[in-house]
């Protein structure tokens, strides 16, 4: 454990580090049921190993049923606690309800929930038709609606609990070709700050992360001029890591985030201030 004197005397990112590495670990989720949905890869999948290594028990959403096996599967050698996978599609209505009912048939309960489960919408304005409008609303913010809705009632049962959902930048300063997504992704926020205002009388905390350009898919198949006339607009002068993400997340999950409701983090790089 780093002292005082190695906090101030800091001097490298590699000890920013490690003292980040100390205050994660200092988290205990032990006893704790956590709903991670866009779990198979970037920050869903980052957002289950830090959620795993503090100790909570775990029910991995995504579409591809292997992808989240093996996760799962590693997440249980690794950290000794229980984690299943339940595959189904989010932008289904019905599968937020489904979702829930397993991990409650499994568990008994149900403490945090991360909606993370998402979908870029590509498009110029004026070339999105009405299905393609439904199913991104239906993937990046219906579902959230609907699992804060089913998850909450269970919450309510137990004492309490945290919900957690993923925005994007793109919902707070726009970008150019996701009008549909970033409008999506605003719902969510708007969401957040409702359900937090309405369910926090019941114990349980809603709060949103607003991530900026993270190291994920999603940007893969950015051009790379592109890609650096983004990263020029960070003062970090970098992309951000998924974990970095999920980091914030469970910090929002733990008992270190009690008094915070209803907050939209940007975790961008201050890529947008």
């Amino acid at each position: 454990m780093l002292d005082l004197d190695d906090i101030i005397d800091m001097s490298s990112f590699a000890k920013a580090q490690e003292i980040l590495k100390n205050m994660v670990s200092l988290i205990d989720l032990s006893g704790k049921v956590a709903i991670v949905t866009g779990a198979s890869r970037g920050i869903g999948a980052a957002t289950a190993e830090v959620l795993a290594q503090a100790g909570a028990s775990l029910c991995l959403v995504a579409r591809s049923q292997a992808e989240i096996e093996d996760l799962a599967g590693r997440l249980t050698d690794q950290y000794g606690i229980e984690v299943f996978a339940h595959a189904t599609d989010l932008s289904d209505w019905k599968a937020a309800d489904q979702v829930v009912r397993a991990a409650f048939g499994r568990f008994k309960r149900v403490d945090i929930l991360v909606n993370n489960a998402s979908s870029l919408a590509d498009g110029t304005i004026g070339t999105f038709s009405e299905d393609t409008i439904n199913e991104a609303f239906a993937l990046n913010a219906f579902s959230a609606m609907n699992l804060i809705q089913i998850a909450a009632r269970v919450m309510m049962r137990k004492g309490g609990g945290s919900i957690i959902n993923t925005s994007s930048i793109m919902a707070t300063h726009g970008a150019k070709g996701q009008f549909v997504y970033g409008a999506a992704k605003a719902a969510v926020i708007g969401a957040t700050k409702s359900a937090a205002r309405e369910l926090g009388r019941q114990g349980i905390r809603v709060n949103c992360v607003v991530p900026g350009l993270i190291e994920t898919s999603m940007i893969s198949g950015l051009a790379s001029d592109m890609l650096q006339t983004r990263i020029d607009n960070i003062a970090l002068g970098r992309a951000g890591r998924p974990d970095e993400v999920a980091n914030v997340v469970l910090f929002l999950a733990s008992d270190l985030s009690s008094y915070v409701n209803g907050q939209a983090i940007a975790v961008d790089g201050s890529m947008a201030i």
